[in-house]
């Protein structure tokens, strides 16, 4: 399953390398551009030549598996790329048995945005800096809504506690 980021394009690049024959590359999209990685995917699909689909994710699609995701999953589960994932095991089933995704990088490797802001906050704890940074998120938040600074000002509450709790909170 080859998305658009740099976990899934490191695990094409590395079994190209060691493929006999030209991989096969299965790409999820959606309607919305700024959601839509096809291009990003297809890029890498052209550079390491593997043989490339793609399938667009439809809201009626997605209506449809949520009741089955959560049935598959048995438990709350919070992770948005979930439906669109499952659907894309649901389009390349008939074809293909066996996948390499890239899922789990970010977490091994600290990919998400949150990590950079979990450093920046403990930067502000060694400094002395958290008590006024946690005041100006919050300004910050009051004035743009944007949950981004809602979420640094709870991390960096919970930081000033322990790096544990800071991390909790993020």
């Amino acid at each position: 399953f080859l998305s658009g980021g740099v976990d899934s394009a490191a695990i094409v690049a590395f079994a190209s390398k060691h493929a006999r024959y030209p991989l096969r590359t299965f790409t999820m999209g959606f309607p919305d551009e700024g959601l839509d990685e096809r291009s990003e995917a297809r890029a890498v699909a052209d550079y390491f030549k593997t043989d490339h689909m793609e399938f667009e994710a439809r809201p009626a699609d997605l209506a449809r598996l949520a009741e089955q995701i959560v049935t598959q999953y048995d438990a709350p589960y919070a992770d948005s790329s979930a439906l669109p994932l499952m659907l894309l095991a649901e389009q390349t089933a008939e074809q293909i048995k066996v996948v390499l995704t890239g899922d789990g990088g970010d977490e091994v490797f600290g990919g998400y945005r949150r990590y950079g802001w979990f450093e920046t906050a403990g930067r502000l704890k060694r400094s002395g800096l958290a008590w006024p940074a946690i005041h100006l998120a919050w300004l910050g938040w009051s004035v743009t809504h944007d949950p981004r600074m809602r979420r640094f000002a709870q991390t960096l509450e919970g930081i000033r506690k322990s790096y544990g709790q800071g991390y909790a909170d993020l």
